[in-house]
């Protein structure tokens, strides 16, 4: 499994940042998930730093302004083994996750973008629906 931080990347604003989970399926290594703070906003710089132990993930959000200007957060996420379907991070592929795919997907939120093509269309949601079938 590897972790790799994007903290220019710019939703839900500019250089609010995410970060990509990666792992070994068959000798390729393919994304699995992508990590989001709740809270993420502008200039957040969500990804600059991310950690890996086991199947928790630590990810920085180096301007994070929670506890003050630019004071920085860490967000702690429980991966689930190799369940892209799982957005909660509660190791099942549940109704929630569903709900909240089709609220991503409705709203045109980058998240919802499975393909990874920066385009939210019908491929990314029979993508999602083919990896909740997969269950956890």
């Amino acid at each position: 499994t590897a972790v790799i931080g994007a903290h220019l990347h710019d939703y839900p604003g500019r250089d609010s940042g995410s970060a990509y989970v990666f792992r070994k399926i068959d000798g390729a290594w393919e994304q699995v998930t992508k990590l989001w703070s709740d809270d993420g906003s502008l200039r957040d710089r969500f990804g600059v730093s991310a950690s890996l132990s086991g199947d928790t993930a630590v990810i920085g959000a180096q301007l994070n302004d929670d506890a003050g200007s630019n004071s920085g957060s860490a967000y702690i996420f429980a991966l689930a083994s190799g369940c892209a379907a799982d957005l909660d991070g509660d190791g099942d592929a549940d109704a929630e996750d569903f709900f909240t795919y089709l609220d991503l997907f409705a709203m045109g939120d980058s998240r919802a973008d499975i393909t990874g093509d920066e385009v939210i269309d019908a491929d990314d949601f029979f993508a999602y629906l083919d990896l909740f079938a997969q269950g956890c």
